[in-house]
């Protein structure tokens, strides 16, 4: 039992000494690096949603796949990629999804490798931001 006991706390403080940095920026680097940024508020679920990238304009569009809430100017989901642009070496992207019906999913993935580098669901507004790098 006392052995038991002792490799018991030896796991209890390893695990207690494990931090992790859930403040890290999702990133994708290198010459052809891109980021997909992706909103999907579902059947009934509609939002308001900016993406700022770089030295880009601000975007705001809307987004809803309803009939009865969705106006000509509205979007079913929101889906764009980043590069980095032209002579910088990196670019920050940030996604501001703010729901005003239902829930939202709101996703940054890598182009090249398809994997979601951060994913967001809720009714609540949110932010997420991201970073592509030219120079890998």
């Amino acid at each position: 039992m006392r052995l038991g006991l002792v490799g018991l706390i030896a796991v209890v403080l390893a695990v207690a000494g494990c931090t992790v940095d859930d403040t890290a920026v999702p990133t994708v680097a290198g010459p052809d690096a891109a980021m997909v940024a992706t909103v999907d508020c579902g059947d009934d679920g509609a939002a308001t949603v900016r993406a700022t990238f770089g030295s880009r304009d601000t975007e705001e569009v809307s987004v809803a796949q309803a009939p009865d809430i969705a106006p000509a100017e509205t979007v079913p989901i929101y889906s764009d990629e980043f590069r980095a642009e032209d002579g910088a070496n990196e670019s920050t992207l940030t996604i501001w999804t703010s729901p005003t019906r239902g829930v939202c999913t709101t996703a940054l993935t890598d182009r090249a490798t398809g994997n979601v580098l951060v994913q967001v669901t809720g009714p609540a507004a949110e932010t997420v931001d991201g970073l592509v790098k030219s120079d890998g």
